[in-house]
């Protein structure tokens, strides 16, 4: 069963990486797109949240995907200790 826990950014991304598909990729926001997301966050009252969308992680080890194609470029990734 999937854990629906909330976590925060920091325990999210703290230890780990992320790899994003390549059809992904071309959602790429400019600076303004940037400046104005975190103008939302700075403004949020105490207490209050800010939904950023739906992240869907899976947890991949090297043996999975050390003959996957798509990976060949990114196994370097797993040397780094993350």
């Amino acid at each position: 069963m999937a854990n629906r826990e909330l976590l925060t950014l920091s325990e999210i991304f703290n230890n780990r990486f992320f790899r994003i598909p390549d059809y992904q990729r071309g959602y790429a926001w400019q600076e303004k797109q940037l400046e104005d997301f975190w103008e939302d966050l700075e403004n949020l009252k105490e207490g209050r949240s800010h939904y950023t969308g739906l992240l869907t992680i899976e947890e991949v080890n090297r043996k999975e995907v050390e003959n996957n194609e798509r990976w060949k470029d990114d196994l370097w990734l797993f040397d780094k200790g993350f």
